[in-house]
């Protein structure tokens, strides 16, 4: 994993020491399994938690990428807790990494305390903008949740990631290609125009099986997709629809992305799972704004994790 981190990452001390202690602790714990001799290892689990654009993403892709000999799974929180409460079979892996970790209804915390139990013996990697002591913080009936914040506790070696600063914002803080368009009509057109000239056929309608119902793209080349900022985030969709888009397609034009009234609450929301799965899946975005994109932290007080949105909309390299 360092060698790895070193030979292709802009090195930053604090992450060079979390990364060589998650190395470590991974080759001891792997070893004592090779053994039989379960209870050496001190941790199985791995908490990563800190504010956006601090890396835990990267550090949870370097872990998947460099234990290679293992079945492995990355996971978005939202996509995992769906397969348990559709009664999907569950992901059957030795590592899983569960991007996103959070806790946000009393469903969920009864679903992810059960699953965790059942885990108690293979590893897995959590990020989460929390520390475990803050997960589901004030929900209701949190006393029910409260077991798996102490499995958590006992069972991970927990890390707060914190390099004091947003990588991604300093990063692409200065590229030239934000561009925002006066009207939401000027960023349709554009991102519209863009999206024509970076194909060389026809335009085709396309239907999508999600979990046997199909919802229908009208405007995809190949691996491409056009979509207006509405038609992706003002319908009924949740991260099942998001996920099997992003998996199908690995760069979507957004038109028309505008600054939602902070009465539309549900298109924040699913704007916010929909950038994060994108971002999981490394789709590049080409999104026409009539916005400066950064205003959107007006959500700050209602919606914490927006600020992630934000962000991560700094990497996915949104172009003109």
């Amino acid at each position: 994993m360092l060698d790895i981190y070193r030979q292709n990452m802009t090195i930053i001390p604090e992450q060079e020491i979390i990364i060589a202690k998650i190395e470590n602790l991974l080759k001891e714990y792997l070893y004592y399994k090779k053994k039989f001799l379960f209870k050496k290892a001190n941790f199985n689990w791995i908490y990563l938690y800190g504010d956006v654009g601090q890396g835990k993403t990267m550090i949870a892709n370097l872990i998947l990428s460099n234990f290679t000999d293992l079945k492995s799974i990355m996971i978005h929180c939202t996509d995992l807790i769906n397969i348990l409460q559709n009664n999907q079979p569950n992901p059957n892996f030795e590592l899983l990494i569960i991007d996103e970790f959070e806790i946000r209804d009393i469903a969920a915390s009864r679903l992810m305390r059960d699953y965790l139990a059942r885990q108690a013996e293979k590893i897995i990697v959590f990020t989460s903008n929390k520390q475990p002591d803050d997960l589901y913080k004030n929900g209701l009936q949190r006393q029910i949740f409260i077991p798996a914040i102490e499995q958590i506790k006992s069972q991970s070696l927990v890390i707060e990631v914190n390099i004091h600063k947003d990588i991604r914002k300093e990063i692409f803080k200065n590229n030239k290609n934000f561009k925002f368009f006066n009207t939401i009509q000027e960023a349709q057109e554009n991102t519209y125009k863009q999206f024509e000239s970076s194909i060389k056929d026809k335009i085709i309608s396309q239907k999508i099986n999600v979990n046997n119902r199909y919802i229908t793209l009208l405007n995809t080349y190949k691996n491409c997709l056009y979509i207006d900022f509405n038609a992706l985030c003002n319908v009924a969709w949740g991260s099942e629809d998001y996920t099997a888009i992003c998996k199908t397609f690995n760069k979507i034009f957004i038109g028309g992305f505008y600054n939602p009234d902070i009465n539309n609450l549900d298109i924040v929301r699913r704007m916010i799972i929909f950038i994060d799965i994108a971002y999981l899946y490394k789709v590049k975005l080409i999104i026409g704004f009539n916005f400066d994109f950064t205003k959107l932290d007006k959500f700050l007080k209602i919606m914490p994790e927006i600020s992630r949105a934000i962000s991560r909309l700094f990497e996915l390299r949104v172009e003109k």
